[in-house]
């Protein structure tokens, strides 16, 4: 036989053997929805979320401008607005949106990818347009990363003090929410292949025993936490359960960072600073998962105790313990809508009881507003 010939059908076999397999799984699998699935090559139809989520039509927290009057500005990560370059896949679904439905308040949220907290609190723009409201937001299994100490002195935020400000009013703005559900279908017409290989290469490690992936699956003490087919089961991503956790010399120093950022922010006598660190979603559901467990005391050591660290952590495991579905998604290792939901009321709790929030007017209460 001509070699050259045999090669051809050799390969055109391979190609249709591997069309075979890879088209079927493309048709099948779910379109990829979480951060833990893509990462682990696990289905979304095992781990994607079946309940409905929620997104404001149009955003109600935006990333700018920051040279207007500002009530609430967040630097933050994934938790609070999409990475650069990802912006509109999650657009109106975080917190810093509920926050502003709430409150009625200007909200700015600002990807610290793109804005360097300690290369704007020595900016001319926090200069002249401070906020009134400085949110500093990180997760949890960053803080061994983040916040890092200024890198050069600090000039002096302003020249002069500026009065002590009025509580800010809180009017709660009457837009809804829109609810959406994860598309459970793949077009015929749009397979995704890249998806289709990624998940049948990672499941033959896995089967193999090679998996290098750091999404791990992890049996639950308790079923129905999330609202996917695998009640039983959940997606944790390895970070969560990190040695460092235990370093108290690291969080200690993590603490003082935090103190810093908060003296410097505050030094205007206008801006008023809190940190807000997204727990882990193992921490949140320790309480559900067999051995080995992940060490939980990272908030606790944050904490100053003088209001600088709001402690979302606290609500969120109540929801969990309470078995409210989905307070983080299944397939992600980031807030579902409850809790979402639950960290921008926590905040609006925080900043009412510092004296930052007014009350809920009489006639806004007698409306339905919150309490």
């Amino acid at each position: 036989m001509d070699p050259w010939r045999f090669y051809n059908r050799l390969v055109l076999g391979v190609l249709g053997l591997m069309a075979a397999v890879v088209l079927p799984v493309a048709w099948w699998l779910e379109p990829l929805a979480g951060d833990l699935t893509r990462l682990g090559g696990y289905a979304e139809n095992m781990f994607g979320p079946l309940a409905p989520h929620q997104r404001f039509h149009p955003p109600l927290a935006r990333p700018g401008p920051l040279d207007q009057p500002i009530d609430v500005l967040v630097i933050g990560d994934s938790f609070s607005i999409a990475p650069p370059g990802e912006e509109g896949s999650h657009a109106g679904t975080h917190w810093a949106d509920h926050l502003a439905a709430l409150t009625g308040l200007t909200v700015r949220v600002i990807h610290q990818n793109r804005l360097d907290v300690w290369d704007y609190l020595g900016s001319e723009l926090f200069r002249r347009h401070p906020p009134r409201v400085f949110l500093y937001e990180t997760a949890e299994r960053y803080i061994n990363r983040r916040p890092t100490a200024p890198t050069a002195p600090l000039p002096s935020p302003h020249p002069a003090a500026r009065p002590e400000p009025a509580p800010l009013p809180l009017r709660p703005r009457p837009e809804a929410p829109a609810e959406e559900v994860r598309p459970l279908h793949t077009p015929w017409t749009e397979p995704n292949f890249g998806e289709a290989v990624n998940y049948l290469l990672k499941a033959a490690a896995r089967n193999l025993g090679a998996d290098s992936t750091p999404a791990v699956v992890r049996a639950l003490t308790r079923r129905g936490l999330f609202s996917c087919r695998q009640p039983g089961l959940a997606l944790f991503i390895d970070e969560d359960f990190a040695p460092w956790k235990r370093d108290a010399a690291l969080l200690n120093q993590k603490r003082s960072t935090l103190n810093r950022m908060r003296a410097v922010a505050e030094a205007n006598g206008h801006t008023r600073f809190a940190a807000l660190i997204a727990p882990d979603k193992a921490t949140i559901y320790a309480d559900h998962l067999t051995d080995p467990r992940p060490d939980t005391g990272v908030l606790d050591a944050l904490d100053d105790g003088e209001d600088t660290l709001i402690r979302v952590d606290h609500p969120l495991r109540k929801a969990v313990n309470r078995g409210v579905r989905d307070v983080y998604l299944p397939n992600d290792t980031h807030w579902g809508t409850p809790g979402h939901r639950l960290v921008a009321e926590t905040v609006v709790e925080h900043l009412r009881r510092r004296g930052i929030l007014a009350d809920i007017p009489r006639e806004v209460r007698a409306e339905g507003g919150p309490e």
